[in-house]
């Protein structure tokens, strides 16, 4: 009897192989929904810290054409070109008379902000700096490199610039297309407003990055600066008044 119970004791006291392999099978689903959770947290919060990084580009952006609108000076002028390239349009946003960002033209060149497509289909956004002869270039279309300039803004997939125009009481997507930049000797002249310019009062921007959802910004422009003329004086009024000195007692 002494032996039948000590094999009994001896199969009683292990595990076997079939509760082995059970037991590994719940620790690696244990492992997998453990790592999944955390690959999904890492990926939740690399997703959202690149929205808040887009939504800083976009604001940032924005911030910097309303500075550049509300400094624009008096004599400035707008112009919004708009061409078709495949299935995007492609903006060009001209400031004349006005003072670069960049710091490299004067008042008489030409300050741009134009939309260039990618390989990717998107688009990004460069600012161009055009001294007074590289404005000249350009506009009869015989425009080489542009020595200054900066890329903005990438991986954008709406743009759009629209001016409200108060005559028609709409916002148009072109404005001032054919703007005279004809060089003259004199810088006063050059600074004086084209006829039929007109200066726009509300400027709006339609832009997004990415998938993100797209951004409505609204800039006020100051009134344009009509130059003043200074009559000369008549030669009755070129003398000083005459003062008769009191008499005395």
């Amino acid at each position: 009897m002494r032996p039948h119970c000590e094999l009994t004791r001896r199969h009683s006291s292990g595990f076997t192989l079939l509760e082995i392999m059970i037991t590994m099978f719940i620790l690696a689903l244990l492992l997998a929904g453990i790592f999944a959770i955390v690959g999904s947290t890492t990926e939740l919060a690399s997703e959202i810290g690149q929205s808040h990084k887009r939504e800083s580009e976009v604001h940032g952006f924005a911030q910097f054409c309303e500075r550049t609108f509300r400094r624009l000076p008096g004599v400035a002028e707008v112009r919004l070109r708009v061409k078709e390239s495949g299935r995007q349009y492609l903006s060009e946003l001209a400031l004349k008379n006005s003072l670069s960002p960049l710091g490299s033209s004067g008042a008489e060149g030409l300050t741009i902000l134009r939309t260039e497509q990618t390989t990717d289909g998107y688009l990004r956004i460069v600012l161009e700096s055009l001294s007074n002869e590289e404005s000249a270039a350009h506009e009869l279309g015989k425009g080489g490199v542009v020595k200054t300039r900066l890329m903005l803004l990438e991986n954008v997939s709406q743009y759009e610039w629209k001016i409200f125009n108060p005559r028609s009481n709409q916002w148009e997507g072109v404005w001032n297309d054919k703007l005279s930049l004809s060089q003259q000797s004199d810088s006063n002249l050059s600074q004086q407003p084209q006829p039929g310019a007109l200066r726009p009062e509300l400027i709006e921007l339609t832009l997004a990055i990415g998938s993100d959802t797209a951004r409505r910004f609204v800039f006020w422009v100051p009134p344009a600066k009509v130059p003043v003329q200074i009559q000369p004086t008549s030669p009755d009024n070129s003398q000083p008044p005459q003062v008769t000195p009191p008499s005395g007692t």
